[in-house]
């Protein structure tokens, strides 16, 4: 139920879905390594029909009132998108480094503090911002780091299994998200743009927040693990400069005579 439901809610959550079935498929061909698939078929039959049957039923739906599986076709018409040729993917600014820091920045940073905007402006802090896509990227790279080095004994073999899982799930939805960049010309649409033609959005995957969640503390324990006490207290200190500097980014909504306060 839990993969019919990530993909009810949203598209994106499909690089999710296919880590799952991944590990699902890897997992029953342990059991058939092991001569154990006979008494693992009930749970896989059960697992396929609470899966397939909510996600089978919405891709008809969408066929018969949309004219497609997805409503992508339908969506990408609405909003002037229109596929391009994959001659013309290569020459995408991502490819460049500084269309990559832009991707990869924004959507990082949207992905920690939101996408709020206030007269047209994106609320927010750009040294928080910052702070955001140095820590993720770093902490992450630490903890992938830590979980290639197989000699390290400072995790079970289960514990490294949910951990590469959770770096799979992060990383291959932010990919996605670069693959989907590079298939249309957006044509008069303000977001995603010609200019900025990017599925940067933070919401977008925001089905991988506890993986990446995970990952990071992970990555944020491995950098600290001579002086463990200090783990818990930069968490206490992150989530409070969080906490603070969203408090004062938002301000400025807060003083408006239209919001509830004033109603």
């Amino acid at each position: 139920m839990c993969i019919a439901a990530a993909y009810l809610t949203k598209l994106s959550n499909l690089p999710l879905i296919l880590v799952a079935i991944g590990v699902l498929a890897w997992w029953y061909l342990e059991q058939a390594r092991r001569g154990k698939l006979r008494s693992a078929i009930p749970a896989l039959c059960a697992l396929v029909a609470c899966a397939a049957i909510p996600s089978i039923a919405w891709m008809l739906w969408m066929k018969s009132h949309f004219g497609d599986f997805t409503g992508a076709a339908s969506k990408a018409r609405l909003l002037g998108w229109t596929a391009k040729p994959f001659s013309d993917w290569w020459a995408h600014p991502i490819f460049t480094p500084s269309g990559m820091w832009m991707f990869l920045s924004e959507l990082i940073a949207s992905f920690w503090r939101g996408e709020f905007m206030w007269h047209a402006r994106t609320i927010g802090f750009a040294g928080m911002d910052l702070f955001y896509v140095l820590s993720s990227v770093g902490f992450v790279l630490v903890a992938i780091t830590s979980l290639l080095r197989k000699a390290a004994k400072n995790l079970s073999e289960t514990q490294r299994l949910a951990l590469w899982i959770a770096a799979a799930c992060f990383v291959t939805t932010a990919l996605f998200l670069a693959f989907l960049s590079l298939q249309f010309d957006f044509g008069a649409c303000i977001n995603p743009s010609r200019e900025r033609p990017y599925f940067f959005q933070g919401r977008l995957m925001a089905g991988a927040m506890i993986p990446f969640a995970t990952l990071y503390i992970y990555g944020l324990n491995r950098l600290l693990r001579a002086t463990p006490a200090l783990v818990l207290a930069t968490i206490v200190a992150v989530t409070v400069a969080i906490t603070t500097s969203e408090f004062l980014a938002n301000r400025v909504a807060f003083s408006s005579a239209y919001n509830w306060f004033h109603m």
